[in-house]
């Protein structure tokens, strides 16, 4: 599958822009990380990318269709989208919770059953949070909820995958599993393209990476490619180096006096 992205501009009014001219690909099992400043619009991207906010100009494509042209149904089936936060609204169990991927999966009319239950254990088990499963939603941490909602996601059984800041929430050992994660998921075949504020992730996974600056893409290419000292800085306003440690680069903020 491809997603593909032709000069799109979005803005909230006719005044001002969140971003403009925007062009890019990502074709399944591709991994793509998007980096940026506070406010640079990485979330208010991803949400037009899932069709939740509508662009100005430009298309967004899925296979060289409009994804205007899918139906909710098909669009799932394509894509799966977790936001940067989920609030609960009722206290559904967590394998209830993880079930509800399956929705895209079933029949008009056809309810959850003893195969979809067991699809969402497995899914669970993948991710290591099986003990998880009878807990109420409503009663887990943050971090066990960013888990159970990527579960959903996996049950779904989309092609490509599109999260929004996913290690927001997690602490620092859940967000290296995290990243380990994304490069089994690219092993079986699934895409995934997601922001984070951290250049390090990006640079672990070697993988595609966009740079958003001011409403435009500052850069894009391999991670080591783009991910320089230069453009750090710029997009961070702050002085940050790039070093080598035992062959793994990584991010160094360089110390003011």
């Amino acid at each position: 599958m491809e997603l593909t992205v032709k000069n799109i501009s979005f803005g909230y009014d006719n005044d001002r822009l969140i971003f403009d001219d925007l062009t890019f690909s990502c074709k399944t099992p591709e991994i793509m990380c998007i980096l940026g400043g506070n406010g640079t619009g990485k979330s208010t991207l991803l949400k037009c990318l899932v069709g939740e906010n509508n662009i100005k100009c430009g298309n967004i494509l899925i296979d060289g269709k409009n994804i205007k042209s899918y139906n909710p149904k098909n669009f799932a089936q394509k894509i799966a989208y977790l936001p940067q936060s989920h609030i609960p609204s009722f206290s559904f169990s967590v394998t209830d919770v993880v079930m509800m991927g399956r929705t895209s999966r079933l029949g008009y009319f056809s309810n959850p059953g003893k195969a979809e239950q067991k699809i969402a254990l497995e899914k669970l088990e993948y991710l290591n949070i099986l003990h998880l499963a009878d807990k109420p939603y409503t009663a887990i941490s943050g971090g066990e909820r960013q888990l159970v909602m990527i579960a959903a996601a996996l049950a779904q059984e989309p092609e490509l995958i599109i999260l929004d800041e996913p290690t927001s929430h997690l602490d620092f050992g859940n967000q290296f599993r995290f990243i380990q994660l994304v490069e089994r998921l690219n092993k079986l075949g699934i895409g995934v393209l997601m922001t984070t504020h951290f250049p390090d992730h990006a640079l672990y996974l070697n993988c595609k990476t966009i740079i958003l600056h001011k409403g435009k893409i500052l850069d894009s290419g391999t991670a080591t490619n783009v991910i320089t000292k230069q453009n750090l800085s710029k997009i961070y306003n702050f002085d940050i180096d790039i070093i080598n440690i035992e062959n793994k680069i990584v991010c160094v903020p360089i110390k003011s006096l």
